[in-house]
């Protein structure tokens, strides 16, 4: 699991690169404590202020394979080239990589979410 500490006004001003990721998770339980339903939906945008880092390739952090990596479905940007989750390493980069990803503004290059309740959770109340 990724930890992303928040950038303070002075850390903003010398980072070139800012990777913004937003979840939003909704589950239902039932009264054994079995998962009823489960809804994860979450985005990353990305925005870039110094054109020397325009050129960038983001490698997503492996999950095993007995959590929500094959059940995630993964929107990309039109811009960004697709990846199948499962097949290796997901890596967020451009079609063409003769293209820079945009300057001083922000890009949603990334959604994933995931809707349902076939995984096999118990919640136990201590």
């Amino acid at each position: 699991m990724a930890i992303f500490m928040p950038l303070t006004k002075s850390d903003s001003s010398i980072c070139s690169v800012h990777i913004v990721i937003k979840e939003q998770t909704s589950l239902s339980l039932l009264c054994d404590g079995g998962l009823h339903s489960l809804k994860l939906k979450g985005d990353m945008n990305l925005q870039i202020s110094n054109p020397a880092s325009a050129h960038l390739k983001i490698t997503l952090l492996q999950l095993p394979a007995d959590a929500f990596r094959t059940v995630l479905q993964f929107k990309q940007h039109p811009n960004v080239a697709k990846f199948a989750p499962g097949a290796g390493p997901e890596v967020v980069a451009l079609k063409d990589p003769g293209r820079v990803f945009p300057v001083g503004q922000s890009l949603a290059v990334l959604k994933w979410r995931y809707a349902g309740g076939e995984l096999a959770l118990t919640f136990v109340r201590e």
